[in-house]
């Protein structure tokens, strides 16, 4: 082993030196690489990824959601896509459980044809603490510019603290269907609120993994 690193590179106490035609990739198989980030202020909504970004590039996109916060207490986040180009209203099947720190029992979420699908509990907003309950997380896109497959989202959301201390965790899955048959690709994300709130902070941020 020691012969083959020295045939490789120039070793020392201190650094290890690559001779000149030895290269490294660029990026290496089961890393998430970094593709957009933004960050909310104050908006109804945000949409992450375009047609270039959700691209066959990678098998599954992930945004991950850090301090999402609202301005109108009780809000629900909900999701959808933008297919083909065009953010679709409709047609929406999704399926969510959330488990909550004041609640005994599963909640459960569910719908067939929905405007939006659902991905977490109401976030609150406190009087006392600004930015006291937020929301973290993570959503998955499996091979979204795919059009022989139905896209899709799954993910997991943690919603913490409000004047109340609660907190809750929910894991939800949902697909655009405007029939078994018909296939588009997915173009972008959208993140929306229930009712006529805004997101008033978070960040988010947009990652590609291939094997």
């Amino acid at each position: 082993m020691l012969q083959i690193l020295k045939t490789l590179a120039t070793l020392s106490s201190s650094a290890v030196s690559l001779h000149s035609d030895v290269s490294v990739p660029a990026s290496i198989g089961g890393t998430w690489i970094k593709l957009e980030e933004k960050t909310a202020s104050n908006q109804a909504t945000l949409e992450m990824g375009s047609a270039s970004l959700l691209s066959s590039t990678y098998d599954m996109y992930c945004i991950k959601v850090v301090n999402f916060s609202v301005d109108t207490a009780g809000s629900n986040p909900y999701g959808r896509f933008n297919v083909g180009g065009i953010l679709s209203g409709s047609s929406y099947r999704f399926s969510s459980s959330t488990f909550r720190s004041d609640v005994a029992a599963v909640l459960h979420n569910q719908g067939h044809s929905g405007t939006s699908f659902y991905m977490g509990y109401a976030i609150d907003t406190t009087a006392n603490v600004s930015n006291d309950c937020h929301m973290n997380g993570f959503v998955y896109l499996p091979q979204p510019s795919s059009t022989s497959k139905i896209s899709s989202a799954f993910g997991t959301m943690q919603i913490v603290g409000d004047e109340n201390h609660r907190v809750s965790h929910t894991n939800f899955a949902a697909t655009y269907m405007t029939n078994d048959s018909v296939n588009n690709a997915m173009t972008g994300f959208q993140f929306l609120l229930s009712g006529s709130g805004n997101i008033s902070a978070g960040k988010f941020v947009l990652y590609g993994i291939k094997d």
